[in-house]
Parts: structure tokens; sequence; C-alpha cells
């Protein structure tokens, strides 16, 4: 080899390394990914609430985790109602990192009842920022480039106690004249509450309580269609019995399943009603007009119709100013039997 292509292969060789440290310093993408830069959306989860099919009552928190190659810039949460499509305001989520790529997000979604003016024409409806209803919420994660990755997660929202219509126990009626003594109706060896229930969740409890002495007799996941009995060989039985057959004075509630899920307390009892119907009071005016128990369910949570099926149309008439409606309106706020002060049940003989 002569001295001229020595001294020619030599100079290649060391320029090459220097050739390729320049490259990768003037193109750090293709350098090893703790130095390079962040071509990957973040990651993340939605850990709370995990309230499965129960619905959730007032306001509440939702929150997660989220990962990312650089870090995490923000978190976003708006929820889409799944059958009109409508969508809440964005809120922004509190992110507090945990280590170099991992934070954690939380969010406060407010959602108590809102007041109604004094002259209201729709006193028994509710009003809330966010309706009863089953929601996706959408979750967006954004990190430091820019980039965003969307996570979802469903639950339902139920702020509407269930509608209490009962059969029986009649409670206190008298004849038209108002002469008569009040007739109470009376049982034997099985007590029982028939009653109907408008709500699109469970119907989780029914308690009744004296009044005199606070004793309690509950019977749980009682369905839609209401016939709980208690039986005299029971101890529930013997709490609401008088043992020389006078009246017993109680309270009726009836709760849903809902609860509430401020990331502080995860139970409790659900949406309770606030007072019952008797099913003769509101028969002809209310129930015979097809305004069902469901119907009435959804008017009380400030629903509307969105469809022309029978539900929707009665829905919707019952929330107009026709003849009909306005009487039914009026039968269902006079006719309200309130729960603190519910007249007795038939005594227990």
């Amino acid at each position: 080899m002569n001295l001229k292509k020595f001294i020619h292969n030599s100079l290649l060789l060391c320029i090459a390394p220097l050739v390729i440290i320049c490259i990768y310093s003037a193109c750090p993408q293709y350098a090893g990914l703790g130095a390079g830069i962040d071509i990957v959306p973040p990651k993340g989860k939605i850990i709370y609430p995990d309230a499965g099919e129960t619905p959730i009552r007032g306001s509440f928190v939702i929150k997660g985790e989220a990962e990312d190659d650089g870090s995490i810039k923000s978190v976003s949460v708006q929820l889409e109602n799944i059958d009109t499509k409508v969508k809440t305001a964005g809120f922004n989520a509190e992110v507090v990192k945990i280590s170099t790529n991992t934070a954690a997000w939380k969010v406060f979604i407010p959602n108590e009842r809102k007041p109604k003016p004094a002259d209201d024409p729709h006193p028994l409806t509710a009003e809330y920022p966010i309706s009863d209803g089953e929601y996706t919420a959408i979750v967006t994660v954004t990190d430091n480039t820019g980039k965003e990755t969307r996570l979802t997660k469903n639950f339902k929202i139920d702020n509407t106690p269930p509608v209490f219509i009962v059969s029986r126990p009649s409670t206190v009626t008298k004849p038209e004249d108002g002469s008569d003594p009040a007739i109470i109706d009376t049982y034997g060896a099985v007590f029982s509450v028939a009653a109907q229930a408008g709500e699109k969740n469970i119907v989780e409890e029914l308690r009744i309580k004296r009044t005199d002495n606070q004793d309690t007799v509950i019977a749980r996941f009682i369905g839609k269609n209401i016939n709980a009995t208690f039986s005299s060989t029971t101890a529930d039985y013997e709490k609401l019995r008088n043992t020389d057959g006078s009246p017993v004075r109680t309270q009726l509630f009836l709760a849903d399943n809902a609860r509430i899920y401020n990331d502080t307390s995860d139970t409790g009892s659900g949406n309770e009603s606030e007072w019952y119907y008797l099913r003769n009071d509101i028969y002809f005016d209310v129930l015979s007009k097809g305004y069902t128990p469901e119907i009435i369910s959804d008017y009380f949570a400030g629903k509307r119709g969105s469809g022309t099926d029978t539900h929707s149309i009665k829905l919707n008439e019952l929330w107009s100013d026709s003849p009909e409606a306005v009487t039914a309106r009026g039968i269902l706020k006079s006719k309200r039997i309130m729960t603190p002060s519910i007249p007795p049940p038939p005594p227990l003989i």
C-alpha cells in the first residue's frame, strides 16, 4: 500500500466517527427514548367513581391517572347524554404530578338543584345543571407537546325520588258528609303495603317508621309493583303492632339505589320520597288520563319527551297548558301526603 493511499484511508477512519456524532447531535429523535422527542400520545385511566350500575346523585367527583414520555399539561372532562347527545361544558381537572412521567387528576362536577321562583307554574319539577339520565364522561388528557388522548366511561345520574302511589293501607278516609267515624283498614296475621313506584332505576328500600318510639321496619329490593308483607310470626310485625289493637302512627319512605360519590362518602341512602299519593286520590284525574307513574317521575325530574312514542307524547302533554294537564298537575300538587306527617296506617289485630 503506497503512502498516499494509506493517508487517505486513515483520514476516512478518523472522520467517520465525527460525522456520526454530528448526525446524532443534530437529530435527537434518533437517540434513546429518554432524550428524544415525545412522539407518543399520553395514556390514562378513569379510576373513580367505580359506580357500575349504581346511579350518582348530587355533585360528584371524577378522578384518574395519566402518564406520558414528557409531562401532562392538562385534563378536561365533558359529559354527553347518551340519549339526547347533548354535551355539558368542559370541566378542568386539578392535575398533581406523581413522578417524572405520571400524574393524578381530579375534577369536581357541581350538580345541585336549582332554586325555583315562587310563581313557577311547575313547582313540583326539579332542575339540575345535569339532568337525570345516562351519560358518557369524555376525558381529554393533553401532554406538554399538545398531543391528546380521550378516555370514556359511562355513568347514570339520578336525583329524583321514586313516585310513590299507595293502594293499601288507605290511611284515614271519611264519607263525603264528614259525619261518620274515620274508617281505617284493618289487618289480621299479615300486614302489607301495596303500592306502585315510578322509578327508572332500582327501588331499593321501603321504610315504615313509628312516630311514637321510632321503631322501623325495612323491606329491601321490593320492585316497582310493591307488595311488602310482614307476618305475625316475625319481629317486624311485632314492632308495628300495638298489643291493645289501637292504631299505629307511622311514616312511610321509599328510596332508590342512587348514591353520592364525592370522593369521601360513597354510601348512605338513595333519593328518598318526600311524599306519597293514595291511588284513589289521583286515579280519575291523573292515572286514568294516561299519566303513568313513569311519566310522572320524568315530569318531576324536569325531563321533556324527545320522540313520537306514547311516553314522550304524554310527558310533553303534562307540561302543556291543556285543561287535562292543568287539572292533573293541580291534583299532583294538592293530593300529596307529606312523609313527615303521614296519617296512621290501620291497626294490626
